[in-house]
C-alpha cells in the first residue's frame, strides 16, 4: 500500500508539473489571431464573389474589434497586440496577392475562405498544445490540411500561388507561434520589438488592422491608411493587379475593387 501511495504521489507530482507548463494566455492569443485572420479573409472572399468592396471596411472593422476584445481578455504573456495584428496583416496580404483573379470569381472566393479556415484550424491546434502544455498533435494538423486540400480542389482552377497550403502555413501560422522543445508551444507572436513581416508585393507595413477611412470623392472612393499594403483588383479583360491588404481596398471606378 505504501508503494502504491508513493507511486500515486509521483504521478500527481508529474501531472502538476505538466499542468504548470500549460499556458492559457498564449492559447487565448493564438485563438484571437486565428479569428482575425479567418474573419478578414472571409471579408475578402465576399469581395471576390461579388466584385463589390463597398462593405469591406465595415467587415474588417468588425473583425478587428472582436480581435481586440479577445486579445485584451487573454492576459499578460508573450506577444503584443500590435505584433499579432502585424502578423495577421501579413497573412492576409500574402493570401490576397496569391489568390487573385478576375472578379467576380466563385473560385477565388472559395479559396480565400478556405485559406482563412486553414489558418484558424492550424492556430487552434497550436492553441490546444499551449493550453495543455503538451506537444502539438500531428493528427490535428493533418486533419486541417486535408480539409483545405479538398476545398481548394473543389474550388476549381484559379490563381492560388501554386502552393497555397504552404503559403498559408508560412505566412499565417508559423510567424504567430513560438515553438518549444518536442513540439510544444511556448508563446504567441514572437519578435515584437522592431520587426516587420515581409509579404509578397507588400509596399508598406503596419502594426494595426483597424481601418481609418477617408472619403476622396462623392461616393466611389474609400481609402484606408492602416494596412500592410494597398490592394487593387481591376476587372479589365487585359490586366489584373493585386497587391493585397487586410484593412482596405481602394475603389475608384465601377470596374475597380
Amino acid at each position: 500500500m505504501r508503494l502504491v501511495a508513493a507511486l500515486v504521489g509521483v504521478a500527481l507530482f508529474w501531472a502538476g508539473g505538466a499542468a504548470g507548463a500549460a499556458d492559457k494566455c498564449t492559447a487565448a492569443k493564438l485563438r484571437a489571431v486565428a479569428v482575425l485572420e479567418a474573419a478578414v479573409l472571409r471579408c475578402l472572399a465576399k469581395v471576390a464573389a461579388k466584385a463589390d468592396s463597398s462593405d469591406l471596411a465595415a467587415c474588417e472593422t468588425t473583425a478587428a474589434s472582436v480581435f481586440a476584445d479577445a486579445f485584451t481578455k487573454a492576459g499578460l504573456c508573450q506577444g503584443t497586440q500590435g505584433r499579432c495584428e502585424q502578423i495577421a496583416d501579413g497573412c492576409v496580404a500574402a493570401v490576397a496577392a496569391a489568390f487573385a483573379d478576375f472578379f467576380p470569381s466563385k473560385c477565388e472566393s472559395a479559396k480565400r475562405k478556405a485559406a482563412g479556415t486553414l489558418a484558424a484550424k492550424l492556430l487552434a491546434c497550436h492553441a490546444k498544445a499551449a493550453k495543455s502544455g503538451r506537444p502539438l498533435k500531428s493528427a490535428c494538423v493533418e486533419r486541417a490540411r486535408r480539409k483545405f486540400d479538398g476545398a481548394v480542389h473543389r474550388a476549381g482552377a484559379c490563381s492560388d500561388g501554386a502552393t497555397p497550403r504552404t503559403l498559408v502555413e508560412d505566412t499565417c501560422v508559423t510567424p504567430a507561434v513560438s515553438p518549444g522543445a518536442s513540439g510544444t508551444v511556448t508563446g504567441a507572436c514572437p519578435n515584437d520589438a522592431g520587426t516587420t513581416t515581409t509579404v509578397p508585393n507588400a509596399a508598406t507595413t503596419s502594426t494595426s488592422l483597424r481601418p481609418t477611412t477617408s472619403s476622396t470623392s462623392s461616393s466611389t472612393s474609400t481609402s484606408s491608411t492602416s494596412s500592410t499594403s494597398s490592394s487593387v483588383v481591376t476587372t479589365s479583360s487585359t490586366s489584373s493587379t493585386s497587391t493585397s491588404s487586410t484593412t482596405a481596398i481602394s475603389s475608384t471606378t465601377s470596374t475597380t475593387l
